[in-house]
């Protein structure tokens, strides 16, 4: 009895060695939430998502997505502070009223707003304010090149010039615009302060977990040499100094497409912690061009160290989808969505450690909260990677995200939270098949990393 129950503890321990009864990684839902319009934007990385605001009514919808409750803010351009634009009435003669405004310099108007930022503790918000400005011009009516009055045209938006049968430029009404930043109290419903950016469009990429940083990016356009270099700028945004206090320049080859001037796209990510920085040029490969359209160089990755301001140039496969650091930013993972492959890139160096096949069409990487495992999702599911050997550990088929399901036939935004969660939207079976879409309708599924 004794030699029995001793050879199955040794048989019970070799298994458990071996991972043979080992629990595998993977994801068990949470919930289904419907009605529901999420923006891709995470104004919170911890367990907050907000819904698209209304472009009239700027008045966000809030969601905890683990405890499931919903709260709607009031409407922010329209706490005391914040300046609002002049009001021309709509109707007949609006172009007309608008010029005359513009020639006076009492014109702007909101170019783009975005709410980036949500603290509920704290009852904080930000918003990211974009103001086209049009500086006046104290000419008066728009002249003609031979003196003579243009003739506005409410329809083009333009300036005509009958004895010559041309429009005038929009140079006399140039343009301009201004980047701020609105830091909200919502307890007393005011601006807490504001910052003027900088005179450009910037782009918000995302705020740190504590909320005193938020990192920014130019507006890339592709340049001819003759023009110049083509260039994206990076930078910091101190909240508690009100101040950028960080900026990096990255220089990008010039590129053309079936012999135009061709802009690739980018895509950028940033570290959990924010000391690391991927951006990439977009490409892909068809028959004509099986290793892709770009050319001397190849796509190209940037990896930058932002404590150091360096950066490494790295080779990425055509459309690399999926893009992922580890906890510590010492490596970064990227994806193949036309190869099937991962790479896994030390940041330090820009060298590739390792390069393993996966399932082809993968479109998004995650990194679970313990840093062990590499999720990779592809249009038949989830394959689970060791992140440290590369190791495949399990697969999960299309099924466990959506019942009844076993093929994606396009992608699906995943967006991941420090708590070891994600969200995806809902998933709607194709009829007659067990294909599947993101649904049209408002709506996500909250997961949560089984490790």
């Amino acid at each position: 009895m004794k030699t029995s129950l001793l050879y199955l503890f040794v048989l019970s321990t070799t298994l458990c060695s071996t991972g043979v009864m080992a629990k595998k990684p993977g994801i068990k839902t949470v919930r289904h939430v419907k009605g529901f319009k999420f923006q891709p934007f995470q104004v919170n990385t911890s367990r907050y998502l907000t819904a698209t605001p209304d472009y009239y009514q700027y008045a966000p919808q809030i969601i905890d997505v683990i405890t499931g409750k919903k709260v709607t803010l009031p409407d922010l351009l329209k706490l005391p502070g914040v300046p609002r634009p002049p009001r021309v009435a709509y109707g007949a003669g609006f172009y007309e009223r608008a010029r005359i405004l513009k020639e006076q310099g009492k014109y702007w108007a909101w170019y783009s707003k975005q709410f980036i930022y949500y603290n509920a503790p704290k009852q904080l918000a930000g918003v990211w304010l974009v103001r086209s400005d049009y500086p006046g011009t104290g000419k008066g009516r728009a002249r003609c090149p031979k003196g003579g009055p243009a003739i506005f045209m409410p329809f083009k938006g333009k300036h005509f010039c009958p004895e010559s049968g041309t429009y005038l430029s929009h140079t006399q009404f140039r343009e301009v615009k201004r980047a701020w930043y609105y830091h909200l109290d919502l307890k007393n419903k005011k601006v807490a302060w504001r910052v003027k950016v900088g005179d450009d469009a910037m782009r918000p990429m995302v705020m740190n977990a504590s909320g005193s940083a938020l990192m920014l990016h130019t507006h890339f356009f592709a340049k001819s040499k003759k023009a110049g270099p083509s260039t994206v700028t990076f930078h910091r945004l101190n909240l508690k100094t009100r101040k950028l206090d960080w900026k990096h320049t990255v220089t990008l080859p010039t590129r053309f497409k079936r012999g135009t001037l061709h802009h690739p796209g980018l895509s950028f990510h940033v570290s959990k912690e924010m000391t690391k920085i991927f951006m990439c040029e977009y490409d892909e490969k068809d028959r004509r061009h099986p290793s892709g359209y770009l050319k001397s160089p190849t796509a190209r990755g940037y990896i930058i160290d932002i404590s150091k301001r360096k950066h490494h140039t790295i080779t990425v496969p055509v459309t690399t989808y999926g893009y992922v650091f580890d906890d510590t930013s010492e490596y970064l993972y990227i994806s193949s969505h036309q190869l099937g492959t991962i790479l896994k890139i030390h940041t330090a160096t820009g060298k590739v450690i390792s390069k393993t096949s996966t399932h082809r069409q993968t479109y998004k990487l995650l990194i679970s909260p313990s840093g062990k495992y590499l999720y990779s999702f592809h249009f038949g599911g989830i394959r689970i990677f060791e992140a440290a050997t590369m190791k495949r550990v399990n697969d999960l088929p299309l099924s466990r995200l959506a019942p009844g399901t076993s093929r994606l036939i396009a992608t699906a935004r995943v967006l991941p939270f420090t708590t070891g969660h994600f969200i995806m939207p809902l998933i709607d079976k194709i009829k007659g098949s067990s294909a599947a879409i993101s649904s049209s309708k408002p709506g996500f599924t909250l997961y949560k990393i089984i490790e």
